[in-house]
């Protein structure tokens, strides 16, 4: 849904309408679940990830000084995520992206082998992806012509797989892939450059494509499983 400025426009659809979703029974999301994967798809994503990468400092001091970083709130959000996850059927052969944004390089541990033969590095916050390329271009920093364009690709698996969070979304049309904190990103091949072209096949710019395996946390728990872990303490 657009505005009249062409703007996408949030609507935060009713609990009991979100209960009855085939996702929500299938994924047996209890209604904090919910609540939590459908405030994370509004503003509140970024107050979420600030916490968990300690990064801004500015949007993390904030929340440090008040004496409440979310913890209940994101381990929720990580259960529904591994809930979805499981019971989502994705399409074979599909492939996810995820736009830097043109500020950023990747860390060089992506890229120089350590002293165990591995490269890659974890991603301390959620990590949102979309089956959409072109979406994901739009957020590589291409259209604000910034240096560092840049866009991932990455495969899903059986056990590797992001949660497809659409029906869930603020935002309808969107077609985002949610992983768990923690996942671990390393180099699938070498980077490409693409050229974008815009309307009447006019070039818009470059964009680098990194093919990357993601390894989702396997060790993230559940509500239930949390639960159950502390009952046999």
């Amino acid at each position: 849904m657009l505005d009249k400025k062409g703007r996408k426009v949030r609507v935060v659809r009713r609990i009991e309408d979100l209960k009855g979703l085939k996702l929500v029974q299938k994924s047996e999301l209890e209604e904090e679940e919910i609540v939590a994967v459908v405030m994370y798809t509004g503003p509140m994503f970024q107050v979420y990830n600030a916490i968990l990468r300690q990064h801004p400092p500015d949007v993390l001091g904030r929340f440090r000084a008040g004496g409440n970083l979310c913890p209940t709130t994101i381990h929720i959000l990580v259960s529904a995520v591994i809930k979805i996850a499981r019971s989502t059927k994705l399409p074979s052969g599909l492939e996810l992206f995820r736009g830097l944004g043109g500020l950023v390089e990747l860390p060089d541990s992506f890229f120089r082998v350590d002293a165990n033969g591995c490269r890659g590095y974890a991603e301390w916050g959620f990590l949102s992806t979309t089956s959409n390329k072109a979406v994901a271009v739009e957020y590589s920093g291409l259209v604000q012509g910034r240096p560092q364009a840049m866009v991932l690709r990455m495969t899903t698996g059986a056990i590797d797989r992001g949660a497809c969070i659409a029906e869930l979304s603020q935002y309808a049309g969107e077609s985002e892939y949610l992983w768990v904190p923690c996942s671990f990103l390393e180099p699938e091949g070498a980077p490409t450059v693409e050229l974008i072209e815009g309307a009447g096949g006019a070039a818009r710019g470059v964009v680098m494509v990194v093919p990357v395996r993601v390894s989702a946390n396997l060790k993230a728990l559940t509500v239930e499983e949390l639960r159950t872990q502390k009952r046999d303490m």
